[in-house]
């Protein structure tokens, strides 16, 4: 299709009763193709341990200061206290762990794809066992912290209430799903794909820009959120990616989708290239 012939194609907006309709349409089809990836989303591994060592100590410094202001900045006696090293100890294990499940931890990667679009979810993976063992950990820490007072005294009482603070949020965060993010596309506004370029670090990855709408799922009632033309991460089993660019090509109204190949890790690649970027912006029933 030519730069003149997308204008005279150009679609009315779907309503969201529309969207729901081929929502359901693609969930329910027979024939749909549908995986699940559990993806790392940073290259690197050496990179990971690293800055998993960083927050590590960036959580244990703050315990020592912590220790040393409440003991009137007695160095000795900071080092001779044995609630130092209790603390500390905690701390470097807590950064180390807890950045694992929410820094630098895997995202669960759901997709399905039919002749009616694709629907794609996404949200920060840590294993149940895992999340328990987090809220516990900061529970305890906050306890030792409140024994610090009756070792150390009064003044101690701040860094208690912090993170008394700190274990009554974590207590409510559903690390199972954080950062949920739930997508539905249709193929004909999907506009361009870029591969990953397996130079750096050999993936089957790639970025599928394209319209899409972003839903939320509250007591068995769905809500659309406005479109958005932005790319998502498709993640897919090792051998897998040529034959579902092909099936989505198969499905697309307009013909083959270009495509080129980059580095998708390098933080340069998250926009397609300019002539596509605005004749699809152009050409958008959204810019009406």
């Amino acid at each position: 299709m030519t730069k003149m012939d997308r204008p005279l194609n150009k679609s009315s907006i779907p309503t969201d009763e529309e969207i729901y309709s081929r929502f359901e349409k693609i969930r329910n089809d027979p024939d749909k193709i549908e995986w699940e990836v559990l993806a790392y989303p940073w290259p690197y591994v050496s990179r990971r341990k690293k800055t998993l060592q960083k927050n590590a100590f960036y959580c244990a410094a703050p315990m020592f200061a912590f220790i040393f202001f409440a003991s009137g900045f007695d160095l000795i006696e900071t080092v001779t206290e044995p609630w130092t090293w209790i603390l500390v100890g905690f701390g470097m294990f807590m950064g180390y762990y807890y950045s694992g499940l929410t820094v630098f931890n895997y995202y669960r990667h759901h997709y399905i794809l039919s002749k009616h679009g694709l629907v794609t979810e996404e949200h920060a993976y840590s294993p149940p066992k895992a999340t328990k063992v987090a809220k516990k950990m900061v529970g305890v820490l906050a306890v030792l912290t409140i024994i610090s007072v009756v070792m150390i005294g009064p003044v101690a009482l701040v860094g208690a209430g912090g993170l008394g603070i700190t274990w009554l949020v974590l207590a409510n965060v559903n690390f199972e799903k954080f950062g949920l993010m739930q997508r539905v596309s249709f193929h004909e506004d999907t506009f361009f794909i870029r591969e990953h370029d397996d130079y750096d670090e050999p993936r089957d990855y790639f970025y599928l820009f394209h319209r899409f709408r972003s839903f939320e799922e509250h007591d068995g009632e769905i809500s659309f959120e406005k479109p958005c033309f932005l790319s998502t991460d498709i993640f897919c089993e090792k051998g897998m990616k040529d034959e579902i660019i092909k099936t989505i090509n198969a499905y697309h109204p307009y013909g083959e989708i270009k495509k080129d190949k980059a580095n998708l890790f390098d933080g340069k690649t998250i926009l397609p290239p300019d002539d596509i970027w605005d004749l699809e912006i152009a050409t958008s029933p959204y810019n009406d």
